[in-house]
């Protein structure tokens, strides 16, 4: 027994013995605290929009560690400790006011982003990485990065390398699929394990300055087959679905001034989760289909030392689909898109009630703040995303160019944009068959919309993009930062263009000519700011905006085409033809002391929605003047009262790192 303790003491002491000789652990972190204040009431969650419930009231903190240890000259470890908040906040009592197994309101820690990177020092390999990734190292076509609150929770295999010069270099990945959403239905299906995306990426320096990359990937999901009831020689899987992307990309400069670049990735996707059945939630096609994207871009610098000019060409097909593409937090295109202010915000014009939970999920009136980001993908994501956050919208389909310059004068910078997009999704009747899903419903197209869903099964349509923005540094004090921005979007859908068409599209409603289902939307807005560092620690800024759209979504008569079932009650559609006007004044402060970063953004937003509605008449649409307190359309009995919209919201956040 003696000799026994004296081992056991012996062992114990040896894993510190070798730390203290040659191997040591670095801890570094932050304390995140946020605090959300707003007119709506809402405290189901810790960010403004979540799909299954946000907030705009409480405060709560986040706690996180990250560790990273060389272990040796060849290997290293680290990842982080995690304490996030969704439901957690300051009055629940460390979790126990609440059900502290409910993890969206306990203060539990959890292992995320663990890894264990090699470096052996082999001429063929020069990294192994097994564990966590954010997987940076391709791109938002094939595997891109998961959002930011689950930066690394993906884990994998990653194998990087290069040659002699460095001018050859290739990454080559494993990385198992996320169940809860990479695939059809949302899901991998039940036999999760084994599913995964298989990715080659290479890339080649030339002498002359260019780059060239080359990507294969391969996503395969299988299912256990419950046709085989035999399993004395093993079980046999089926495929759920597969996914193929190929791509290449290049980049260099001609000359001193102009930059070139330009992408083009294929896509091969097939599927029978559905049996080649129509299903409206779904983020992929339910049947298969190939199809392709591309970009070229060319940049012109310094022109006259003033003035830069970008363009881009764009084309990314309707059924392109990477199931690993970037879902938010990578801009693919070089136009602004959309304003998140008419995002899904999903405010009661004529529909819904407090009394239906639904109808008061999403953002509020005022959506988000700036302008969208584009991202290849029908799981645009903008879940767990404050007012403040950047808006996603999916691109899928879009086809057009985008012209850009900006010119340089001393303190005085101006910029401009004109995009034309066209659409690879303006089909009859979804090409003629139903593989494609509409998600959310039928918003599609901005106003109330829902950033997901780039289908619609009649589409005939095209959008038009131009803004002018400028910033300007005044000699005021430490300089007064001045910004402006003027932008319109006229965006048109003639939706069923063959009157034989009628019929089927409209199976809920009577329309009995293609022009009484045309929709018109024209957007225009006006942004104003002024910043100011007002010590040398803190610095305000102060914003007004006015947005409006004038809208004619077809007559009275008009349903969602092909849209049996489209949920009123749940805020899916309203009634929306009319002018809109919405006014904002926010205020921003930054702050900051040594090691601390202090942030506040407060909005008040106000406008009007008055509502017109339009008659068939011999080919036309023809504005009717209802006498009565409503007026009946085929959606239901629509209030003629202006209504008024507002909302307050505040989020103010406080990051300590150490």
């Amino acid at each position: 027994m003696k000799r026994l303790s004296i081992l056991l003491a012996i062992l114990m002491l040896l894993p510190l013995g070798a730390i203290g000789q040659d191997r040591s652990i670095d801890w570094f972190g932050n304390v995140y605290t946020k605090w959300l204040d707003g007119d709506r009431q809402t405290a189901t969650g810790l960010y403004n929009n979540s799909e299954f419930g946000g907030g705009d009231q409480g405060q709560g903190t986040e706690f996180e560690l990250y560790f990273k240890a060389r272990v040796s000259k060849q290997v290293e470890i680290g990842g982080r400790l995690k304490a996030r908040f969704d439901r957690n906040y300051w009055t629940n009592g460390g979790g126990f006011a609440d059900d502290e197994n409910e993890p969206r309101s306990a203060q539990y820690m959890k292992f995320r982003g663990v890894y264990v990177r090699l470096t052996p020092g082999y001429s063929w390999i020069d990294s192994a990485t097994i564990g966590s990734n954010d997987w940076g190292m391709f791109d938002p076509f094939t595997i891109g990065k998961i959002r930011y609150i689950d930066r690394d929770n993906v884990s994998g295999l990653l194998f990087q390398g290069s040659n002699a010069s460095k001018n050859f270099r290739y990454d080559f990945a494993r990385v198992s699929l996320p169940k809860l959403w990479a695939g059809p239905s949302w899901s991998t299906g039940d036999f999760t394990q084994s599913d995964a995306a298989y990715a080659l990426q290479l890339k080649f320096e030339a002498s002359n300055g260019f780059h060239f990359t080359g990507i294969g990937e391969y996503i395969k999901d299988d299912e256990i087959d419950v046709a085989d009831v035999d399993n004395r020689d093993g079980v046999d899987t089926t495929q759920r679905y597969e996914n193929w992307i190929y791509g290449f990309k290049f980049n260099g400069s001609v000359g001193d001034m102009v930059d070139i670049s330009g992408s083009y990735y294929y896509s091969d996707f097939t599927t029978d989760a559905y049996g080649g059945e129509y299903s409206r939630w779904t983020p992929t096609i339910t049947d298969e289909a190939t199809d392709d994207a591309m970009q070229l871009n060319i940049d012109i610098n310094d022109i006259g030392d003033v003035l830069t000019l970008k363009m881009q060409y764009f084309d990314i097909g309707a059924a392109y689909m990477s199931v690993m593409a970037s879902r938010r937090e990578a801009d693919v295109l070089l136009t602004e898109g959309h304003d998140g202010t008419w995002g899904w915000s999903r405010p009661d014009y004529n529909v819904g009630s407090n009394d239906n939970s639904n109808s008061r999920n999403g953002i509020g009136y005022g959506g988000w703040n700036g302008h969208a980001e584009q991202v290849v993908s029908v799981m645009a994501d903008n879940d767990f995303t404050d007012f403040d956050e950047t808006m996603a919208e999916s691109v899928i389909g879009w086809k057009g160019f985008t012209i850009a310059p900006e010119l340089t004068l001393g303190e005085l910078t101006l910029a401009a944009e004109y995009s034309f997009i066209d659409y690879n999704s303006n089909w009859q009747n979804s090409d003629g068959d139903n593989m494609y899903p509409q998600v959310d419903g039928v918003h599609g197209w901005g106003l109330g919309g829902d950033w997901r869903s780039p289908y619609s099964h009649w589409q005939e349509k095209e959008t038009t993009i131009m803004l002018i923005k400028g910033e300007y540094i005044a000699d005021v004090g430490q300089g007064l930062n001045l910004k402006f921005k003027y932008k319109m979007i006229d965006d048109t859908d003639d939706r069923v263009e063959t009157a034989g068409d009628l019929g089927d599209a409209y199976q809920n409603s009577t329309v009995d000519h293609i022009a009484y289902d045309n929709r018109e939307a024209d957007y225009t807005s006006i942004e104003f700011s002024a910043g100011y560092q007002l010590t040398d620690d803190l610095f305000i800024e102060g914003f007004l905006a006015q947005y409006e759209v004038d809208l004619i979504d077809g007559s009275i008569d008009v349903t969602p085409p092909h849209m049996e079932g489209w949920e009123p009650q749940y805020g899916w559609i309203e009634y929306l033809t009319g002018q809109h006007k919405k006014n904002q004044i926010g205020i921003e402060l930054k702050y900051f002391l040594s090691g601390m970063e202090f942030g506040l953004r407060t909005d008040f937003l106000d406008g009007t929605y008055d509502p017109e509605f339009y008659e068939g008449v011999n080919g036309q649409l023809v504005r009717l003047n209802p006498t009565g307190d409503t007026q009946a359309t085929a959606i239901g009995d629509i209030s003629t009262d202006e209504v008024d919209l507002s909302q307050y919201r505040l989020k103010a956040f406080m990051k300590v790192q150490f």
